[in-house]
């Protein structure tokens, strides 16, 4: 889905495959599954944000010592990493900085 996605909004990997966002839980853990990938750009909507504070809710009333591990298809650290890389080799074409 992380490559192609953005060019239909995740239309068609919905069609096929299901929701783009989902939770489950295993041997007591809950696991939730961002789509920050759809839009084009690594974003997750307001809907999103809307149906997992419903979803922590729902689970805080049921257990609230359970583990929860958000993931997502791009970390939101990893945005900050490729814009620090793109304008390291800017400035390394414009001789600001040396190549290590």
């Amino acid at each position: 889905m992380r490559n192609d996605a953005a060019l239909d909004g995740g239309d068609m990997f919905r069609e096929f495959m299901g929701p783009t966002h989902y939770s489950f839980d295993h041997r007591g853990v809950h696991f939730i599954a961002l789509d920050n990938v759809s839009a084009g750009r690594p974003a997750v909507g307001a809907e999103q944000l809307a149906w997992m504070k419903s979803d922590l809710a729902a689970l805080s009333e049921n257990r609230a010592d359970r583990r929860v591990y958000p993931s997502s298809a791009v970390r939101p650290q990893a945005r900050m990493g490729m814009v620090h890389q793109r304008r390291r080799r800017r400035d390394e074409r414009a001789g600001a900085i040396r190549k290590t």
